[in-house]
């Protein structure tokens, strides 16, 4: 098959709005709705359509050349282990729309729950009730990949306070929907759940749409790593625009209007609900607000793990989408065959004549008549035959002998027909579910635009040539009908579906977007240091240790540690108000915000080869996090980036300690710099490097101590507050002290639970794992550990910690062959022997997610023992 082709240019005069023959009218500047920008730069207006499009006009205010890809830099993510394996984990997936938009996500925690033993919870709105009926059914026949059968009860669906056509359009109009909205999918990550042998419930990973407001706040509250999982495009791009911004005009050249496309998105629907999202960041989640610059295009700026479900093949991943992004294939129905018995009418249609068009249009009741006998006209003109999916249709079998009515007492699936190309195309009114199905199943599709732009998709599909032009409703008629039918059934689009499908029929989208997904764990921070193959949910300070429930439920329980004195892990955190103006560093807000300043401040990336720069994501890393209730009622709430460990601060005491180890490090980090910048400098630069890395050095000397005695005076404090106020962590009488902690309440049943079930020779081999932990030597091992991951480094794990049947998922199929990698090292020699498989019985151990451990794959032991530690 040939490279797909490059995507047609969306900037200048050859826009979406042209396509679509959608022109809308300049929003004025007394248009309280609409974003607008100006500067010396550049020029910018915006406005949000009816369905939740952005219109937008470029004005740029001098001429420049073409983009480079190299304006996104390259990205090192945090602690990922390559070589490791997953453990079974709680995800919660953040999902709002209609059925098309559901459908992705259900399909792939299917493959997550049968193929990695992950729990999954869905948040969506209550009318998907169904779908998740129909996907429970199809798990409970089926058997996980550790052997158990019957996987039901690992699907759940929290119902939002949302309504049912929820979307960026519905909450500008109504804002008050968004509020309640906001905090259910907050409280979906730590709610009791509704499934009654899986009670409890706290996230270990959160994955969401795109389309998801503050997805990235809770993932900041709680620490918690963040997956966006998306359908259509959304990352910056020079190469095509943003899935969701018609560009009216632009006086650029595509390049550049392909790239501002995104920043502009992002800044209206920014400028329509900023004001909630903060209000919510604050009064629910005791989180601080945003400001302009902090607020649009957080996900990028952050640089937030992004997998996209289309095919390589017919559109190639973007140059400038770095590591941090994949392109995996479409995720498809997990129920391609359906249960369906056609009818005798049915049958004799289709046997009897040329294979017919599927019409399945979604009209309203004003439309339908006319679009109808528009479409029954051109069918009757080019010679074909079609059946007719349209509710409301006045129509009935019979009037035409080429016309096949479906009722709606009587449905016939499209699955059936699509299958074994019943039919010879598909009329459709620009469902996402109907031009994948379609797709894979090598069959043309005619798209009718009803009352809006056309999709991304239905753009893209036609310039592929595997579509005819889509129609929009305004200009259908019989002649617009005959060319669409003409060029779906030509010989050249034919062919080209039957070879896209051809395709996508081998292409398995499902499997590797759980393995992108699970590649961009960091893994090095989310696994228990006593059992390592399951998911650490607390940490104590104390000892610089991970636990994953069971091992925390039976140190408390033997007296060796104190829930109040542990802490929930926190894997990964996201500094949101870190915004970077560098143009390149700080993504493409940064970039845009520059440019409307002033074009010098972007010029030298188009005139002269931009220098390959890097984002450590192990520097946006807090090495503490606070958040404190004030005298108000309200949290403060910060996060500290530092050379240095921090321990939590519970009381006056362990304030004074953290301000004199605070000042301690300012006035070595202060000497350091004197003696390395110049250095530095030198080495970079040569003499003249040297002198500026004096400079810089001297000026170190000063600020560096001068902020850690700042910090130490602020610690001083907070640890007075705490102790005044009887605010410490270890005094606290609730469940969790803040909502930071939200986590604490869940975490701490479902490790009392699994308590329960553990048997004594389990409870043992924790104990001795324990003893050897704690120890000095260990401790300042896992410190030396800790301090390596923040430094971007990938250390090798020791094989220290024991295994008692809990099953853990490769990354992907083929580091499932070479997995032995992540788990060498000499150790003491504590606690490296696996309890026997008739030791723990297929139910005798509940893992901290809520899932049965005890049911080990088979070759556990290939992957995880290295010889002669078993």
């Amino acid at each position: 098959m040939e490279s797909p082709p490059p995507y047609e240019a969306q900037g200048g005069s050859s826009t979406p709005a042209s396509s679509n023959n959608y022109v809308a009218p300049v929003p004025s500047d007394a248009d309280r709705s609409a974003f607008i920008s100006s500067g010396s730069g550049l020029l910018v207006r915006s406005s949000l359509t009816t369905y939740g499009d952005v219109n937008i006009w470029i004005d740029v205010q001098e001429n420049l050349g073409d983009l480079p890809a190299a304006v996104a830099p390259k990205v090192k993510e945090y602690a990922l282990d390559p070589q490791g394996s997953v453990p079974s984990l709680n995800i919660v997936m953040f999902a709002i729309g209609d059925e098309d938009d559901l459908r992705p996500f259900i399909s792939l925690a299917i493959e997550l729950i049968v193929s990695h033993s992950h729990r999954i919870r869905i948040a969506t709105q209550e009318i998907h009730e169904g779908l998740f009926n129909q996907a429970k059914n199809f798990l409970a026949g089926r058997t996980g990949r550790d052997g158990r059968v019957g996987l039901n009860d690992k699907l759940e669906m929290y119902p939002l306070s949302a309504p049912p056509d929820a979307s960026l359009s519905t909450w500008t109009k109504n804002q008050k929907t968004l509020e309640p909205t906001l905090r259910s999918l907050y409280r979906s990550t730590f709610s009791t759940s509704t499934v009654p042998t899986n009670s409890h419930f706290a996230a270990d990973l959160i994955i969401s749409a795109p389309n998801v407001p503050c997805q990235v706040s809770i993932a900041e509250l709680l620490g918690l790593p963040l997956h966006i999982l998306s359908t259509n495009p959304c990352s910056p791009t020079i190469i095509l625009p943003h899935s969701g911004a018609i560009v009216q005009r632009s006086n650029t050249n595509a390049s550049l209007t392909n790239y501002l496309s995104y920043p502009i998105y992002e800044n209206q629907v920014w400028h329509a609900l900023g004001r909630i999202i903060n209000e919510f960041r604050v009064a629910s989640l005791g989180l601080p607000t945003l400001t302009k610059m902090e607020g649009p295009g957080v996900l990028d700026r952050l640089k937030v793990p992004f997998t996209y479900c289309w095919s390589p093949s017919l559109l190639k991943k973007p140059e400038d989408w770095r590591e941090h992004i994949d392109v995996t294939g479409f995720i498809f129905d997990h129920q391609e065959q359906v249960d369906f018995h056609p009818s005798d009418d049915l049958l004799c249609f289709l046997e009897n004549g040329k294979e017919p068009v599927y019409v399945k249009l979604d009209l309203p009741n004003s439309d339908s008549t006319n679009v109808i006998n528009s479409f029954i006209t051109a069918l009757l003109k080019t010679n074909n035959r079609a059946i007719v999916d349209v509710k409301g249709l006045q129509m009935k079998n019979g009037e035409n002998p080429d016309i096949f009515i479906v009722s709606e007492v009587a449905p016939v699936p499209y699955q059936w027909l699509l299958s074994e190309r019943r039919i010879s195309t598909i009329c459709h009114s620009d469902s996402a579910s109907l031009d994948l199905a379609a797709m894979r199943a090598g069959i043309p599709a005619i798209i009718v635009a009803i009352g809006r732009p056309l999709s991304f998709w239905g753009r893209q599909i036609h310039q592929v040539g595997i579509a005819a032009r889509a129609v929009s409703s305004d200009a259908l008629n019989c002649e617009a009908m005959v060319s669409a039918l003409e060029e779906a059934l030509s010989l050249r689009v034919q062919s080209a579906a039957k070879e896209y499908g051809s395709q996508l029929s081998i292409e398995d989208g499902t499997k590797r977007a759980a393995e992108a997904i699970h590649k961009h764990l960091p893994l090095l921070s989310m696994r228990c240091d006593i059992i390592p193959s399951r998911a650490a949910i607390w940490y104590s300070p104390e000892y610089n240790l991970h636990l994953s429930g069971i091992a925390a439920g039976v140190l408390v329980d033997e007296g060796k540690l104190s829930f109040k004195t542990l802490e929930p892990n926190r894997p990964k955190e996201y500094p949101v108000n870190i915004a970077d103006s560098d143009p390149i560093i700080g993504g493409a807000q940064a970039f845009f915000l520059a440019l409307t300043a002033s074009v010098l401040n972007v010029l030298h990336m188009f005139n002269q080869p931009i220098p390959e720069r890097e984002i450590d994501i192990s520097t946006q890393q807090p090495v503490t996090i606070s958040q404190v209730q004030n005298p108000s009622g309200g949290w403060t709430w910060s996060y500290e980036q530092a050379t240095r460990q921090r321990v939590p601060i519970t009381d006056f005491r362990s304030g004074l300690k953290e301000a004199r180890d605070e000042l301690t490090t300012g006035v070595k980090d202060g000497m350091k710099a004197l003696v390395m910048e110049p250095l530095y400098g030198f080495k970079e630069r040569g003499p003249i490097g040297g002198v500026f890395g004096l400079v810089r050095g001297g000026v170190s000397l000063v600020t560096r101590p001068l902020g850690s005695g700042i910090s130490a005076v602020r610690y001083g404090a907070e640890g007075a507050i705490r102790e005044v106020d009887g605010r410490s962590t270890k005094l606290f009488s609730l469940d969790y002290s803040s909502p930071a902690e939200s986590l604490r309440p869940s975490r701490k049943a479902a490790s009392i639970e699994e308590l329960r079930q553990i048997t004594s020779e389990d409870r043992k081999r924790i104990l001795e794992e324990f003893k050897h932990a704690k120890s000095d030597e260990a401790t300042e091992s896992r410190k030396v550990w800790d301090e390596a991951i923040s430094l971007g480094k990938t250390p090798e794990r020791s094989s220290d910690g024991i295994e008692i049947g809990r099953y853990t998922s490769p990354l992907s199929s083929e580091a499932d062959k070479s997995s032995k990698k992540w788990w060498k090292g000499k150790g003491k020699g504590k606690g490296k022997e696996r309890v026997s498989e008739t030791t723990l019985g297929p139910h005798s151990l509940q893992s901290s997610s809520g899932l049965t451990s005890g049911d080990t794959s088979s070759h556990a032991d290939e992957k995880f023992w290295p010889s002669g530690e078993k």
